[in-house]
């Protein structure tokens, strides 16, 4: 699960580039949660955006009525990767929603998923997250937390929040590993916020990389991106798939 503090710090540039990465040889789903501006599905499933998502599914309760849930996610740039975009809802209406309702859809969505795919990938706004239920729902099924920070003293403190609760209300929590985004050589106290399991990568800034993603365009099939800023991203690939191998559990949240 990427997810931040804040918006603005280029997470989901970094999920979509790294979801492409591992699905060269995994079989990926992509879960963007982005509904604000849908960057992750529209950079790996370009023409997604109308389709019934996972904001649709979280707001059905079909095994009250002895039906199955029908997810139908669209085919990404690779034939190994699929993407659930946000859908024709947004987040508002799952926020509404009582904790224990939002969890047990939460888990009922996960269990079908998590089996079918290597990997999911959750595209996680950046918000607050002790106000957010949808994002402590979600992180009980979450193996590995990638917080994403930029250089930003607000992303900062927000990113520090983040690690701070899931460490703190969940047992056990998560891996959490810390990408710093838009790198700029400067000295920033983050690498601490990783678990022992965890990593940390440094993503320099690029300018070529920053350029795409207004349209939005996927960076890592692009010429003119950086070396430097391309390793990085297959540095996260090759982290998480490290984690995976050596990691598994099932949390709890501790209220």
């Amino acid at each position: 699960m990427f997810s931040s503090g804040k918006g603005g710090v280029g997470k989901s540039t970094i999920a979509a580039n790294v979801a492409y990465v591992l699905a060269a040889r995994n079989k990926v789903l992509l879960v963007d949660f982005s509904a604000f501006d849908r960057t992750s599905s529209r950079m790996l499933a370009p023409g997604c955006q109308s389709r019934a998502g996972v904001y649709d599914l979280l707001m059905q309760f079909r095994e009250a009525y002895g039906e199955a849930y029908e997810v139908e996610t669209c085919e990404g740039l690779l034939k190994t990767l699929e993407v659930l975009p946000p859908g024709t809802l947004d987040e508002r209406s799952v926020q509404r929603l009582e904790f224990s309702v939002l969890a047990k859809r939460v888990k009922n969505l996960m269990d079908i998923l998590l089996p079918y795919f290597s990997i999911v990938v959750l595209d996680y706004p950046g918000r607050t997250i002790n106000l957010d239920p949808l994002a402590q729902a979600l992180i009980m099924h979450v193996d590995h937390l990638i917080i994403v920070f930029d250089p930003n003293t607000a992303a900062l403190d927000e990113g520090a929040k983040l690690q701070n609760f899931v460490k703190k209300r969940y047992d056990p929590p998560p891996v959490v590993s810390v990408v710093l985004n838009m790198y700029d050589g400067g000295s920033y106290a983050v690498e601490g916020f990783r678990s022992p399991q965890g990593f940390y990568v440094e993503v320099p800034v690029d300018g070529v990389v920053k350029a795409l993603g207004k349209t939005p365009k996927l960076q890592i099939i692009h010429k003119g991106v950086s070396e430097r800023w391309t390793k990085a991203i297959y540095t996260i690939a090759q982290n998480i798939l490290a984690v995976k191998m050596r990691v598994r559990h099932t949390t709890r949240l501790l209220i």
